[in-house]
């Protein structure tokens, strides 16, 4: 027998007009439990929900996941200090790019890489 979430994937690409026969029940080689797209058959209807009493569903009142000693805890730096820290970031990773950049080995690799990729110049032909 197949599994139900097998049999429930091959009834959705009959219900989206992909296959147009009961494909459970050719692999299995049962009888058909329909012919064609199954939305054109009435489905069962649905209990109706707005009467169903949830007040025993015994749900918790709070997040028990929450430590309660540090539910509160958030940054407690004032915008000034998250100001000067992202300035001093940004500064010094502007000063290791440039100390990099004068770096000997770095401009030799550049120049190569410049000189490897300028158009090469094709030699022409003298006119007669």
């Amino acid at each position: 027998m197949l599994s139900p979430g097998l049999v429930n994937n091959l009834d959705n690409l009959a219900r989206e007009g992909i296959i147009d026969f009961d494909a459970a029940s050719f692999i299995v080689g049962a009888k058909p439990r329909y012919i064609g797209n199954p939305s054109y058959f009435q489905q069962l209807p649905l209990p109706e929900m707005s009467d169903v009493d949830t007040s025993k569903l015994k749900q918790p009142s709070k997040d028990h996941f929450v430590n309660p000693e540090k539910e509160d805890l958030q940054s407690k730096n004032p915008l000034w200090k998250k100001v000067l820290f992202g300035t001093l970031a940004g500064g010094l990773l502007i000063f290791g790019g440039y100390k990099l950049y004068k770096t000997k080995p770095l401009k030799n690799l550049l120049a190569k890489l410049t000189k490897f990729f300028k158009p090469k110049k094709t030699p022409s032909t003298p006119k007669p």
